[in-house]
């Protein structure tokens, strides 16, 4: 079990110590607990925002795991709400229930109280572990990437991660960002089926979805593919350059699925 060492810690300043700990304890204690406030709870609510503007394909492939095995779900990153989208289809439509876990950049959900709150409120603390930006946390950041390998090696645990590692805010939705190695280490790791996913039609304004959801509006599609086959990538070690080929070869599938509801999105027109 992966495990900061103080050095790790010291390198965070006294809020982003104290938020790491409290989800910490989350994850680790009360996670049972917090899986039912998500599925029962915030799940229910958000489907108020969304669920008649959802479009899907692909869902017979998570459906396919066998009951409560682990798995990694990886897509592209526009909106600061796709794997809410991702895990509502998955949870409500799929009945795919797992105990879900996102890796996020640090600098809003760490390091300001907002962030930690919205943290709690809408995600039970999934939103973990916490990447940071600076380099003097490089350290913790092999520890966080270290820890979601570990939580995909625990029964019935989601964790979701976006390859591109940012989000995309280019005005193509289909040209992703060039793919960070640390999603690669992550499946190296773990060696759990990898699922991809690309959504597009999802927004950052809530209250402007939730109109569309019950007034009528533009779709969100969401597409799911079959498992990434990464074996032979596996078999070349667990190394630098090996993770950057595997978060490459997620980011191709990834890039597919784009073009594939591409092609479903001008079917419907």
């Amino acid at each position: 079990m992966p495990k900061p060492d103080a050095a790790d810690l010291a390198s965070l300043g006294l809020f982003e110590r104290l938020g790491f700990k409290l989800a910490w304890f989350v994850n680790r204690r009360l996670k049972l607990l917090s899986s039912l406030y998500q599925r029962h709870l915030l799940g229910p609510i958000f489907r108020l925002f969304i669920d008649r503007l959802l479009q899907i394909r692909g869902l017979e492939h998570p459906m396919a795991l066998p009951a409560g095995s682990p798995f990694l779900l990886v897509s592209n990153h526009r909106t600061f709400f796709d794997f809410f989208v991702l895990s509502t289809v998955l949870y409500q439509r799929g009945h795919v229930a797992r105990r879900i876990y996102f890796p996020v950049r640090a600098n809003f959900f760490y390091q300001t109280l907002p962030g930690l709150l919205l943290n709690a409120a809408i995600g039970a603390f999934a939103m973990f572990p916490p990447i940071f930006r600076e380099r003097r946390k490089l350290g913790f950041n092999r520890f966080a990437i270290d820890e979601a390998a570990h939580l995909l090696s625990t029964k019935a645990a989601m964790v979701g991660v976006h390859p591109e590692g940012t989000r995309n805010k280019g005005a193509d939705p289909y040209a992703l960002l060039p793919a960070q190695p640390g999603v690669g280490r992550i499946a190296m790791r773990a060696r759990v089926p990898v699922i991809p996913a690309f959504v597009l039609g999802m927004s950052n304004d809530l209250l402007a979805i939730f109109g569309r959801n019950w007034t009528g509006g533009a779709p969100i599609h969401v597409i799911f593919g079959p498992p990434i086959d990464l074996e032979d990538l596996y078999a070349q070690g667990d190394l630098p350059p090996v993770h950057a080929r595997i978060a490459n070869r997620m980011r191709d599938q990834i890039a597919l699925l784009g073009e594939a509801e591409r092609r479903w999105a001008a079917d419907i027109e």
